[in-house]
């Protein structure tokens, strides 16, 4: 095995990105705190270089962390990130928060900033989104939804402390991200949305998304009902259109036949929406009467 020293030279000398990644991986495997400042140095990289130096560092584990925090307060803004990169996944609430300030800035790739609060740094890093970025629904939802498959319901549990939130941006961000998962624990939560006629029509929408999701053909009644009450909201009676198909129980035809004929537009054209993609269907209400 070459020397730390050898490997640092070599890392240096090398012209190549596959070469650096190469002596990169054999300098981490050493495990020799020497090797700390060494990777550091290549903070100021990106791209599959950046990866295999966070990648490097973070092999060394907690120790790595007081060497790393000067470079949060440096003005390269490359090396900054990346050692806020691995801070934040250290469970550093102030690299969490330093990248959430950004959210935008890095969209793609492993180290997107947004994939790797949530993916990566877990409860810390949904917090620093929620109490630190601008950011919008589709993106934190996609992402919330994505956590889920991969860390279960540890992020789920957390996201659910907020859905109460004061601020109406978070909890509705929250809101869509537990209907989309969808997060049983919330089930509750949802039903009292889906009954309370005095509350935010869009929270109220992600109601019936969720509880479509959650239970399933247990709800066709209530949302069949919803559809037909001439006293509730148009979208969300066309929300409840779109969620019976999705459920695609045959119980719904007759109102979803009855809505399509509806003289408000968005209760017809979901209704419309609805039918045609009926499970099974391609031509939406006629083949759901063969069912």
């Amino acid at each position: 095995m070459p020397t730390l020293e050898t490997l640092s030279a070599r890392l240096d000398d090398s012209p190549t990105s596959e070469g650096r990644i190469k002596n990169i991986h054999l300098i981490a495997a050493t495990k020799d705190p020497a090797a700390i400042p060494i990777l550091a140095e290549y903070l100021d990289v990106e791209g599959p270089v950046a990866e295999a130096v966070i990648a490097g560092l973070l092999s060394f584990g907690p120790p790595v962390a007081f060497p790393l925090r000067q470079y949060l307060e440096t003005d390269d803004s490359q090396k900054r990130r990346n050692a806020a990169l691995v801070l934040a996944r250290l469970g550093d609430a102030k690299a969490c928060a330093l990248l959430a300030t950004t959210f935008f800035d890095y969209t793609v790739g492993p180290l997107a900033t947004a994939r790797w609060l949530v993916l990566e740094c877990g409860k810390k890093g949904v917090t620093a989104i929620l109490r630190h970025a601008d950011y919008d629904a589709t993106t934190f939802t996609q992402l919330a939804v994505e956590a889920m498959a991969a860390r279960g319901e540890e992020l789920a549990d957390h996201l659910f402390q907020f859905a109460d939130d004061p601020k109406d941006s978070t909890r509705f961000f929250v809101l869509n991200a537990l209907a989309l998962m969808p997060c049983k624990r919330a089930l509750a939560r949802f039903r009292r949305l889906y009954a309370d006629r005095g509350a935010v029509p869009q929270e109220r929408c992600l109601a019936v998304l969720a509880l479509g999701k959650i239970e399933g053909a247990a709800v066709v009644p209530g949302l069949c009902e919803t559809l037909a009450d001439k006293t509730e909201e148009p979208y969300l009676r066309g929300d409840c259109a779109l969620v019976l198909a999705d459920i695609g129980d045959a119980r719904a035809l007759p109102f979803l036949e009855k809505a399509k004929r509806h003289r408000d537009w968005r209760i017809r054209t979901a209704a419309d929406s609805a039918l045609a993609k009926w499970p099974g269907s391609r031509e939406g209400s006629d083949t759901g009467r063969r069912r």
